[in-house]
């Protein structure tokens, strides 16, 4: 049976029944020339990663997702910007769920706040969304998974009145902003104190970016 099928720059075209028993699903820049819904993956129901980039021909709503609530593990559908839906229709896969990108997904809203009891989460990134970076009432229980996230994190923490001597996220070592639409985003350099584990932290600006704080934050 097969398992994987990865995907690239080709048209996707006719009737595909041996994708029923599809594990994992990569599909890049692709020219789909038939309707392509996230409806269609109740049709997939073994489905464990679903990867799409630059796909602006996937409509559907997040919320079609949860048919998916005992198998997934990986959604990233980066820069997809026809997907609509809010990180609450997501709810239900906050038992299996370990990586989730919705880079670029300026239709898909919601708050952090949303995905505070998804505790296998390991990789976070939502920038260029229209998720608010809101998280109230943060504790060092909460994301107790997450290893790798980005800008939309940050600001978030940035928001907070809790001292970061109070609670630290030590299971995070990567701070990743390359290749996101950082749209006038101040990215303060302090923030990293709250990593006291974190080993990477990459950032490509763009002209309308502000860094503040210090650098010594990094040596803290």
């Amino acid at each position: 049976n097969l398992h994987s099928l990865r995907l690239f720059d080709i048209d996707f075209t006719g009737p595909h029944p041996y994708l029923f028993q599809m594990q994992n699903l990569e599909v890049f820049e692709m020219d789909l020339n038939l309707e392509w819904k996230l409806e269609m993956l109740s049709g997939l129901p073994r489905l464990k990663k679903l990867c799409c980039r630059g796909n602006n021909q996937l409509t559907g709503s997040l919320n079609s997702v949860s048919a998916l609530s005992d198998t997934l593990t990986h959604l990233m559908l980066e820069f997809c910007d026809q997907v609509t839906g809010s990180l609450h229709d997501l709810r239900d896969l906050r038992h299996t769920l370990r990586e989730l990108d919705l880079r670029g997904c300026d239709l898909v809203t919601g708050s952090l706040d949303n995905l505070r009891s998804f505790s296998l989460l390991e990789g976070l990134f939502l920038e260029g969304s229209s998720v608010e970076p809101n998280l109230s009432d943060v504790t060092a229980g909460d994301f107790p998974s997450l290893t790798t996230t980005d800008a939309l994190f940050l600001k978030a923490l940035g928001r907070l009145d809790t001292p970061s001597n109070s609670f630290t996220f030590k299971s995070i070592t990567s701070i990743d902003m390359e290749d996101v639409p950082l749209d006038a985003v101040e990215i303060n350099l302090d923030v990293v104190s709250y990593f006291p584990n974190l080993q990477r932290y990459m950032y490509s600006g763009g002209e309308n970016n502000d860094i503040v704080g210090s650098l010594n934050s990094f040596l803290v």
